[in-house]
């Protein structure tokens, strides 16, 4: 069975925390609820403060519905109807939101008399209102106030409309939606019975013009009637039958005639043939036969054959010049009775229109006449087209739900802007949160992971003291141990002593604590520790672990040479001791670059196993890198998700320049380091390692 050395645990596997996946978001939104929570719970308890210091309100409620399309002329046997358009829905809401109804309610109500809306009240007895605020704008003062806490909704799905009006008196609310539903209720009866009465002059004047209409109209039928011939009107079936006797005539002439003609062109055909052939042609041709018989009255003879053809020529011209005269005759016969037929369906029509028109403008006027007459009944009946569902009444409870409400709406909102502020900071997130990005940044394979020295409130507890309890300080503990062996085992490569120096690029990044937990864990096998406090401008660690502030210390060892033993303060509680960082007024870089520093380092290294320095800012001070040049193991604390990749960056190669080439990274603050994939609680844990 492989096992794995607990010394390798903090290097486990480099999970991949970025924010991907709905896991993967819930943890960035878990790891960060502070920055979630904080803004909620500010801007909820500002907003319960704002509600507190405001005035109780109370809200009255009242109901009218729509029976009818308002402000409509409708039938007399329809006031009843309660089916209203969308349209009449709007013009209720728009009066209601009008200026005149406000201006009704005000004086119903007598709202200018009233202390909160009125500032002339409020002003002393000797001084003018006029001169302040005149009528007009108290008036305007009025309508701005009702416009603000006076609202008209429809129901959805429903005809009914709701007034709500929301004051700071239940009575005055109640008063101002009562004053809402009778002004609209009065608005409507007034403007349909001004609506019907202006419908009705219209309609009057309709009336007289149709009547004065028929009356002329009647005339003009009178007049038509009396203007025609009787003959005219009576011999209407004669003309048509004798037009169509004329018509048979007519035919009847143009046939013998085309007859006619046809005889005398065979005539002519053969006027030099011989007598048979002629008696032939006469005896086929039913015309020549019939005036041979009329005109010689015997047959044809050879002797008088020239006579006899002449006579029967001369007869057949006659018979065509009768015929022809005869079809001109009809013709004009014909065209003679045409007109007069024409003129007797002009005159009938023309009586048919008149007719007709007298009969629709008869119609119209009495159609007319009766609605006058429904009108003049309905300008007394008319009402507003709405009944009044429910009046308000005063309010016995403050709306204390809609504080509620606010305050709520505060706390969403709150937390909005903490998670969008959460993303974006995350979108812009340019700090280490991996160890795959401390290994490219400063290029070791060296890192630790350390949880949390004490998880605290605000879930960033590195300063925290050592004295906790055995269950919390387990796993901060157990990350000591693994740097402690790092540490020791890039020491075995030297001679002497370990002489550390905790580094870090920028303050709160952790280096006084993971300086002070170092310590502790080194005595816990059998070291002889001191703890340097190389900040000496700063002095944070001296301070962390009680230190006085006039306690002689590390300047003035070097300085004034003062006994270094009088300046060593023995920590029994930690099992360490301390060399502050005292006082002087030399600049501490110049006092790092003197012999005495060195000398003070060789005196350590023979009275001590494991010499801490706790370092400051490599980035902001120049002194971190003038102590680095006399230690032979370096730790640069880097804090998860606080420290600046570029800062990591830049204190590694400031590092560099003094040949400091083997670091071991302290990863602070990490949220998968020891104790989080073991699946024990917190105090089976610190158990399992104690």
């Amino acid at each position: 069975m492989n096992q794995t050395s607990r010394d390798n645990f903090a290097a486990g596997p480099d999970d991949d925390d970025s924010p991907v996946g709905i896991i993967a978001l819930w943890q960035l939104l878990w790891r960060n609820k502070q920055r979630i929570l904080i803004p909620a719970f500010g801007l909820a308890f500002l907003t319960g403060l704002l509600v507190l210091r405001s005035d109780d309100t109370y809200t009255a409620e009242a109901q009218i519905l729509l029976t009818r399309g308002n402000l409509e002329i409708v039938e007399f046997d329809s006031a009843g109807d309660i089916e209203v358009s969308p349209g009449a829905i709007t013009n209720a809401l728009t009066i209601l939101g009008s200026r005149s109804i406000a201006l009704g309610v005000i004086d119903r109500v007598d709202l200018t008399n009233d202390p909160e809306i009125n500032p002339n009240l409020l002003l002393p007895d000797d001084a003018d209102p006029e001169e302040f605020y005149p009528e007009n704008v108290v008036r305007q003062l009025a309508l701005d106030w009702l416009a603000a806490y006076a609202q008209a909704n429809i129901l959805p799905g429903s005809n009914a409309i709701l007034i709500r009006v929301t004051t700071t008196g239940p009575g005055k609310s109640a008063a101002i939606a009562n004053a809402y539903v009778d002004e609209y209720l009065e608005y409507q009866v007034r403007s349909g019975q001004n609506e019907t009465k202006r419908a009705a002059v219209a309609l009057e004047t309709r009336v007289n013009e149709l009547r004065l209409q028929l009356e002329e109209d009647q005339q003009r039928l009178q007049s038509f009637r009396g203007g025609a011939v009787s003959s005219v009107l009576d011999s209407s079936d004669a003309l048509m039958g004798e037009a169509v006797d004329i018509r048979a005539r007519l035919a009847s002439t143009e046939n013998a005639l085309i007859v006619t003609d046809a005889a005398i062109a065979a005539l002519t055909a053969v006027d030099d043939a011989g007598s048979e052939t002629l008696s032939e042609l006469i005896a086929q041709n039913e015309i020549l036969s019939r005036l041979q018989r009329s005109t010689l009255g015997r047959s044809i003879n050879t002797d008088s054959f020239d006579q006899d053809i002449q006579a029967i020529e001369s007869a057949l011209q006659d018979e065509r010049a009768r015929l022809v005269r005869l079809r001109d005759a009809l013709t004009d016969g014909r065209t003679a009775i045409e007109a007069r037929i024409a003129e007797v369906n002009a005159f009938t029509v023309g009586l048919r229109q008149l007719e007709v028109e007298v009969e629709t403008t008869s119609q119209v006027y009495e159609s007319s006449l009766a609605r006058l007459k429904e009108l003049s009944i309905q300008t007394g009946l008319r009402d507003a087209g709405a009944q009044v569902l429910a009046r308000a009444e005063a309010p016995l409870r403050t709306d204390a739900q809609g504080r509620r409400r606010m305050v709520a709406i505060a706390g969403f909102l709150g937390l909005f802007f903490g998670i969008a502020y959460v993303l974006l900071r995350e979108a812009a997130n340019d700090r280490v949160r991996k160890v795959s990005e401390l290994v490219d940044i400063t290029g070791s394979d060296c890192v630790v992971q350390l949880p949390p020295a004490h998880p605290g409130v605000l879930g960033r507890g590195m300063l925290a003291g050592f004295g906790q309890s055995k269950r919390k300080a387990a796993p901060f503990k157990e990350g000591m141990r693994s740097l402690r062996h790092k540490l020791i085992a890039r020491a075995g490569r030297t001679s002497g002593p370990l002489i550390a120096g905790i580094f870090s690029s920028l303050p709160t990044e952790g280096k006084s604590t993971v300086t002070q937990g170092l310590a502790s864990s080194f005595t816990m096998i059998d070291r002889r520790v001191i703890v340097v406090d190389g900040d000496m401008r700063a002095g944070t660690l001296s301070k962390t672990l009680g230190v006085a502030p006039d306690q002689p210390g590390l300047q003035n060892v070097i300085v004034e040479k003062f006994d270094l033993s009088k300046a060593i303060v023995s920590l029994s509680e930690q099992g360490f001791d301390l060399l502050p960082s005292g006082q002087s007024d030399m600049n501490p870089a110049d006092l790092l670059e003197s012999d005495r520093f060195g000398e003070l380092i060789m005196t350590l290294r023979e009275r001590y196993d494991v010499v801490l320095f706790d370092t400051p800012p490599v980035l902001v001070l120049p002194d971190a890198v003038k102590i680095a040049v006399h230690l032979n193991a370096h730790v640069l604390v880097a804090d998860y998700d606080r420290s600046p990749r570029a800062a990591v960056r830049d204190t590694v190669a400031a590092l560099q320049e003094v040949d400091v080439e083997h670091l071991v990274v302290a990863f602070c603050n990490a949220p998968k380091a020891f104790g989080q994939k073991y699946g024990f609680s917190d105090q089976a844990y610190a158990e399992y390692w104690n």
